[in-house]
């Protein structure tokens, strides 16, 4: 340790103001250590949400609802939605068996046709089944998203496919790397079936010749992982049940009177968008952490980059490029490159891959619901000029952390409670409001 400074003998020896200082919290100051800050951030943080664990069961009492092995058998489980989960490897195993027996003897428009029937078949049918069986939203909502996938992978076996048939025909392919040069001149066996369904099953929506593998598939960790998913799945059960139903449906019932209380309704708003935020990052872990690490894990997949520090983006064009790494590369792949390959300009194909984008959660959530809307197109479409305005100042807001508040504030403070209202005073009082 150093020598510590003596004790001047005299005060006039002591002169404190001897030098140019600034002070700490000016912004022209090296930035300080905020760490007790952050302290004290967390306990006001669990102090808050803490009261308001003890108001809510103080007003509704404990609500979390812990399902009967009825209800987990036929409501949540539900067969006809377990059935046609299981019937999506029909579509996907028509998707292969076109390119592998009949790829190479049709013409392209032909096979394009099929191709584009299956796909059509594998999204139709079901919204179909779940619009008559009565299927309930959890199960529903879980077999369009798995439905989705598998048309995504479908299209990007097709198009990886056609793309090779073009070059190996035209012998563009000589200008490819070696690996992938070889790869082409075997066609038309130049995959397998066992390849196919490897791809089927990792968590990626882009199909290659060759994926990062790793050694072995690590039980212990695996294990944790499964424990993360089920921990996170369950708190965001009790969000929903405790904390987010009474409170919207207290907000409906202000919006179903006739001399509707705005300033109430904020409120609530307001007091919605706490929940929804912590519902939001639980589905979030759960999704993009736990569960593609587990199919990542189970089959030895090595790129394990499925998001980025989206927490950190400054315009919402960088949070779409960060938040889905799998969902952002298929769309980057198979969307946006061919169009500008097609020469139209870049806005002109953030709008294509855009709309595509919110036609898919419109198909989702729409279709889970049971109801005609377009609402979460018209949310997703609104974002467009946000992001060109974003991509115009994004120079001045990475020199801030404005673009950042900006961004949390229009996405969880905002928009989410309000989606939430919006659909779920649709689905209570089966109103049209188009």
């Amino acid at each position: 340790m150093g020598d510590r400074p003596k004790r001047p003998e005299s005060t006039l020896l002591y002169s404190p103001n001897s030098q140019m200082s600034i002070s700490l919290l000016s912004s022209e100051a090296e930035s300080p250590n905020y760490r007790g800050f952050l302290n004290l951030g967390a306990i006001i943080l669990f102090v808050t949400n803490f009261r308001l664990i003890i108001e809510n069961i103080v007003k509704y009492g404990f609500l979390l609802h812990i399902p009967s092995w009825n209800e987990v058998i036929f409501l949540y489980a539900s067969w006809p939605c377990l059935f046609c989960t299981l019937l999506l490897s029909v579509p996907l195993s028509v998707c292969f068996a076109i390119e592998h027996f009949l790829g190479a003897k049709l013409p392209q428009v032909l096979v394009t046709l099929l191709q584009s029937l299956n796909i059509l078949v594998t999204l139709a049918v079901p919204p179909g089944l779940i619009k008559y069986s009565d299927a309930h939203f959890v199960p529903a909502f879980f077999l369009l998203l798995y439905t989705l996938v598998a048309a995504m992978k479908e299209y990007s076996f097709y198009d990886v496919m056609k793309e090779v048939r073009v070059s190996f025909h035209s012998e563009e392919y000589q200008k490819y790397p070696k690996e992938l040069k070889e790869v082409i001149a075997k066609y038309p066996n130049i995959t397998s079936f066992r390849h196919f369904v490897y791809f089927v099953f990792t968590p990626t929506l882009c199909f290659q010749f060759k994926y990062p593998r790793t050694e072995r598939v690590r039980k212990v960790w695996l294990f944790k992982r499964i424990c993360e998913f089920v921990l996170s799945l369950s708190v965001a059960a009790l969000i929903i049940q405790q904390y987010i139903e009474p409170l919207i449906l207290n907000t409906l019932q202000l919006l179903h009177t006739e001399e509707i209380n705005y300033v109430l309704v904020l409120e609530r708003h307001l007091k919605l968008a706490v929940p929804s935020l912590y519902l939001w990052l639980l589905l979030f872990f759960n999704c993009f952490q736990c569960y593609t690490n587990i199919m990542a894990e189970l089959t030895t997949f090595g790129d394990r980059t499925f998001y980025l520090e989206w927490w950190n983006a400054r315009t919402l064009g960088e949070y779409w490029r960060l938040w889905n790494i799998p969902v952002h590369s298929w769309l980057f792949r198979h969307v946006y490159i061919p169009i500008v390959a097609k020469g139209f300009n870049k806005n002109f194909s953030i709008f294509v891959t855009f709309a595509i984008s919110a036609v898919a959660h419109e198909y989702i959530f729409s279709s889970a619901l049971k109801i005609v809307s377009c609402w979460a197109f018209t949310g997703m479409m609104l974002q467009i000029p946000m992001i060109i305005l974003g991509d115009l100042f994004k120079n001045q807001l990475q020199k801030s952390q404005l673009g950042n508040v900006i961004f949390w504030v229009t996405f969880c403070i905002v928009g989410q409670p309000a989606a939430i209202l919006v659909y779920w005073y649709q689905v209570v009082f089966n109103l049209s409001l188009l």
